[in-house]
């Protein structure tokens, strides 16, 4: 198939650092160099576009941080041979979010884990 997105995102965050330190190239000589489309590099580079997940950042209930312990947590219980339930993982989101703001009130959605896990 093609490039993840994260590769793609990658080359994009690297065409924008060669802008950002030459500021003479074109982008259009840029993003052809790094395989990019010259309108999707040029809506980044001008901020006019951010990425999904960058988006998206103030509906998630975990910051990256967070979401790195419970999936490092869940990796550790799975190499110990005891995967955690998916009540479990729920309950672990739950604490490191209470713990974050005791003042916080969440409810995560009947799927919340599922689409987590996928």
């Amino acid at each position: 198939m093609g490039n993840s997105k994260a590769q793609h995102q990658a080359k994009i965050e690297e065409a924008c650092k060669q802008l950002e330190a030459n500021p003479n190239l074109k982008i259009l000589t840029v993003a052809r160099v790094h395989g990019l489309n010259d309108k999707t590099l040029g809506n980044h580079w001008h901020k006019r576009t951010k990425f999904h997940a960058k988006a998206h950042e103030t509906q998630q209930h975990l910051n990256q941080e967070q979401e790195e312990v419970v999936v490092g947590w869940i990796n550790k219980m799975d190499d110990q041979g005891t995967p955690p339930r998916r009540r479990h993982v729920r309950d672990m989101v739950e604490y490191l979010i209470k713990r974050e703001d005791e003042q916080k009130a969440i409810r995560l959605g009947k799927y919340w884990t599922d689409r987590f896990l996928k």
